[in-house]
């Protein structure tokens, strides 16, 4: 819970950004449940119309779709643009505090750590946390109000059809969950050999003049692979 705490505060010097993020993806998440109605409407009813009215009725329709698109390509531009910002600057908050930290340790840490995993830790890993918390937050809260506004609309066309595809959505999450708890243990031997083979680079780096002075290029070129 204090490392949630802790993750949670590198939120707030940047409230006003994640707040307008969070805004941006309601609004981009209701226009894309209101476009089906539309072409619903469009399709249902416009042919049933006099012809006289027909025009009209497609060009406001039609201006009406355009104005969302609109306003839906200036809302991903913003989650794009700016919430990759506010990541990145989450990052480097995250990355100054860990180097901070590191700073502070006694020698007896670092007689046991290996600096390239150190290095990896603050670059990779980093990188990986500040994608979370850019996209994390958001494709959460688009999925939630996508899924609870399509079942919505499903109820009021066909309840059965509506059960049917719960059921199979709830066998889709149980298989999802289970898949990822598997893959959990495999996630993070990958990140175990990504940092070995940085350590294994940082090392090999560090001593060049030394490898080239005994031309261990080899040795270390198996150590390496």
């Amino acid at each position: 819970m204090s490392k949630l705490k802790k993750f949670i505060s590198y939120y707030k010097p940047y409230k006003s950004m994640f707040y307008m993020d969070m805004f941006c993806a309601l609004i981009l998440s209701g226009i894309d449940l209101i476009f089906p109605k539309l072409i619903k409407y469009l399709m249902d009813e416009v042919y049933n119309i006099r012809p006289q009215n027909m025009v009209q009725i497609i060009l406001l329709t039609g201006a009406g779709l355009l104005v969302l698109y609109i306003i839906r390509y200036f809302c991903q531009h913003y989650i794009t643009s700016w919430g990759h910002i506010m990541g990145a600057r989450m990052e480097s908050d995250m990355r100054s505090d860990l180097f901070n930290h590191l700073q502070k340790l006694s020698f007896s840490f670092y007689d046991d750590a290996n600096t390239g995993k150190l290095m990896s830790r603050m670059t990779n890993d980093l990188f990986d946390i500040s994608e979370l918390a850019h996209h994390g937050p958001e494709d959460i809260f688009i999925s939630i109000i996508k899924i609870v506004g399509a079942v919505m609309i499903m109820l009021t066309m066909n309840v059965s059809l509506t059960l049917i595809l719960l059921a199979l959505m709830i066998l889709i999450f149980v298989f999802t969950a289970h898949y990822n708890l598997k893959m959990r243990s495999v996630f993070a031997k990958n990140r175990e050999k990504i940092a070995l083979v940085n350590a294994q680079t940082q090392d090999s780096l560090a001593g060049i003049r030394v490898v080239k002075s005994f031309s261990n290029e080899k040795i270390e070129r198996k150590k390496f692979e």
